[in-house]
């Protein structure tokens, strides 16, 4: 028997009740987890929601302009230049942004290639101001997916790893890399870059496909935007934070 995404709320929250007092940390996270869960079923699974997230200078705000197809997010040289979220859809997606707390939006019919996605800009991982890191934070946890975007001078940052891959790899979220910026490199070293990535992601155990972009070319834009549809095609067959209901699965069972 396959089971829903409101079978595995009602099973969690049975697991929470009898497991309480034997591992209070792990249920407090599987309450966060349902809470969040609940909360997306409840607005629907009519869009996917994917979020546009990395380091200060990767070039998201670019990206979504390119995906875009038009200049809908500032770019500047000053950092952060985003200072709070900005969606982008081809459709409204009114119910879904409002329970993120996303204000700013554009609509584009037919610009990103399915109607129900939505593409949402972040202000950076890394960000000097705390509150940006929070905001960004805050709507990874309730996206149904999530696009890595790196620098390609800074994708081997520690920092970059550390703070914010491995909170990825915690969370599961459904999750593609984009090396952006890709112009930026010789052609000698592309093929080393794409190396490196891909064996640092291996090493942080994020199982993720490995895009390369230019924002300011076009190089790539294409097949980043086919993913995303791709991954909006597999949310309609299974909408509501799919990564979320495998953590439901997980969060509540710690090994012994």
């Amino acid at each position: 028997m396959t089971l829903t995404i409101e079978d595995g709320i009602v099973h969690l929250d049975r697991a929470i009740g009898i497991l309480g007092p034997d591992f209070p940390g792990e249920v407090e996270a599987a309450g966060r987890t349902a809470e969040r869960v609940r909360g997306r079923v409840q607005v629907g699974g009519q869009h996917t929601v994917v979020v546009l997230a990395g380091a200060t200078g990767s070039g998201k705000s670019s990206l979504l302009n390119a995906l875009a197809g038009e200049s809908v997010s500032r770019v500047a040289p000053t950092r952060p230049t985003t200072d709070a979220p900005l969606a982008v859809s081809g459709s409204a997606a009114t119910e879904v942004l409002d329970w993120m707390g996303v204000d700013s939006r554009r609509v584009l019919p037919g610009a990103l290639g399915e109607d129900r996605l939505v593409v949402v800009d972040l202000p950076d991982l890394d960000s000097i101001e705390h509150w940006h890191r929070s905001v960004a934070d805050s709507l990874i946890e309730r996206a149904d997916a999530v696009v890595f975007v790196l620098d390609p001078q800074k994708y081997a940052d520690a920092v970059i790893h550390k703070e914010c891959l491995e909170r990825f790899m915690e969370r599961g979220a459904a999750c593609i890399v984009v090396l952006n910026q890709v112009d930026r490199l010789a052609a000698a070293e592309r093929e080393g870059v794409l190396d490196d990535v891909s064996a640092l992601l291996d090493r942080d155990g994020l199982d993720a496909q490995v895009f390369v972009a230019s924002a300011r070319t076009g190089e790539g834009v294409p097949a980043v935007r086919q993913a995303l549809n791709v991954i909006q095609h597999r949310a309609r067959r299974a909408p509501g934070l799919v990564a979320d209901g495998r953590d439901m699965g997980t969060v509540v069972f710690p090994d012994a």
